[in-house]
């Protein structure tokens, strides 16, 4: 009677082989190697520990990774010679199709599984990444690779955390925040690009606002200076822009300290419930193309400065917690005054250190994102948006008034819960 647990191994390798199978057929048309070679190296990796088991040997396993190696380099040798071109990621996909059998054997299904969609996902996405590419220029490119090697380098030499006045600051958890915030910012920073400039100003102050609010609210006040028929346009890019940050914010501050999440749900909901039908309130008019683009988040400056910012405010509201809580409010606004993103990921750290409360780190958020819209209305009026910041007064000013109410009121209902 043959065994469950053989049955499934043997299922699953197929499925895995015949994922990545289907993908090369699909995306190549290929019929040297498609769907069925691809599932029977899966199994044939899956099979080879099993009989290793067995016999209690595993030359079997290393047998058969040199035989598929073979395989894959004579695939892609007569390629050159045939008219069907099979190519080098092709070969590499059988060799990786054989260790996946291999994860199965071993016990790593789940892992299997997981690697298995993955690679198939980025050998799908061929086309797709190479428009990616396209869409970047040498320069990005070039800050793109210098915050890579810049991540490679600094990661094994960082320690967990040093000691600033007696502060304990968390230096691994920070730099793993840059990174987060980094891959956040590529993802968006990418999406930007794909969008036509033609009546979308408020969807890019939407995506931009998530990178760099003022260096958003910069680019839509250039184009505004080029085409005033795009006043109602750059209205509502900035009301987004102001949206995008404060969702921007949440979502970082609940990433890092989750227990915020309930505390901060209600105002930011309120926020969002103010500020999204007042964007739409301004009615869209046809206006020229105009060129707008966001610089690359990506580079070792971005990232420095990003980090000593943080590093910077986490000491200084860790130092105002030990003399009151006002100080840490007012050092919480001074410091969005300048760069909020740091505010709102040191309160977060704290939390999570315990430093302090969910309800003082809520409040210090509100007022932080408050003092970041004060901070965006005199870069507004400095690029010569006079007249826009008289229309989308009223709407921010409420929105500040809502996010306040709505944090004092959800602290009172957690106090009584």
């Amino acid at each position: 009677m043959v065994e469950g647990i053989f049955l499934e191994g043997l299922a699953t390798s197929l499925l895995i082989g015949a994922l990545l199978g289907l993908e090369r057929e699909y995306s190549k048309k290929q019929e040297v190697v498609g769907l069925r070679t691809f599932a029977l190296i899966s199994l044939f990796g899956y099979l080879a520990v099993v009989i290793s088991g067995v016999v209690n040997n595993n030359a079997l396993v290393f047998i058969g990774f040199v035989f598929v190696a073979i395989f894959s380099v004579l695939l892609y040798t007569t390629s050159l010679t045939r008219t069907e071109k099979i190519g080098f990621t092709t070969s590499i996909s059988v060799m990786l199709t054989y260790l996946l059998g291999l994860f199965v054997g071993f016990g790593w299904r789940v892992e299997a599984v997981f690697l298995g969609v993955v690679i198939s996902i980025v050998l799908f996405s061929k086309e797709r990444l190479h428009l990616v590419v396209e869409k970047l220029t040498q320069k990005e490119v070039g800050d793109l690779l210098e915050f890579l090697v810049l991540l490679g380098i600094i990661y094994p030499l960082l320690p967990a955390s040093i000691s600033i006045f007696g502060i304990a600051v968390p230096l691994l958890m920070i730099w793993g925040i840059i990174v987060l915030i980094s891959v956040i910012n590529f993802c968006v920073f990418i999406g930007t690009r794909y969008i036509p400039i033609q009546h979308k100003a408020e969807l890019f102050g939407f995506l931009g606002g998530l990178i760099n609010t003022q260096a958003i609210i910069e680019a839509m006040m250039n184009a505004y200076r080029q085409n005033k028929r795009m006043f109602q346009n750059v209205a509502s890019g900035f009301i987004l822009a102001n949206t995008a940050m404060y969702l921007r914010n949440f979502i970082l501050i609940t990433i890092i300290a989750p227990a915020t999440l309930f505390v901060l749900g209600l105002p930011v909901v309120l926020v969002l419930l103010t500020l999204v039908p007042f964007s739409r309130l301004f009615v869209l008019m046809k206006h020229k193309e105009a060129r707008m683009r966001i610089s690359s988040p990506f580079g070792v400056w971005p990232a420095a400065k990003l980090g000593l910012a943080i590093l910077v405010v986490f000491v200084l509201l860790e130092l105002s917690m030990g003399f009151s809580k006002d100080l840490l409010l007012l050092t919480a606004i001074l410091g969005s005054l300048i760069y909020s993103l740091a505010v709102i990921v040191s309160l977060g750290s704290m939390v999570l250190n315990g430093s302090i409360s969910v309800n003082q780190a809520a409040l210090a958020f509100i007022l932080a994102n408050a003092a970041s819209v004060v901070s965006n209305f005199f870069v507004l009026y400095a690029t010569g948006g006079r007249d826009v910041a008289k229309k989308v007064d009223k709407p921010m000013i409420i929105s500040v008034i809502v996010s306040l109410v709505g944090v004092l009121l959800s602290i009172a209902i957690f106090a009584l819960a």
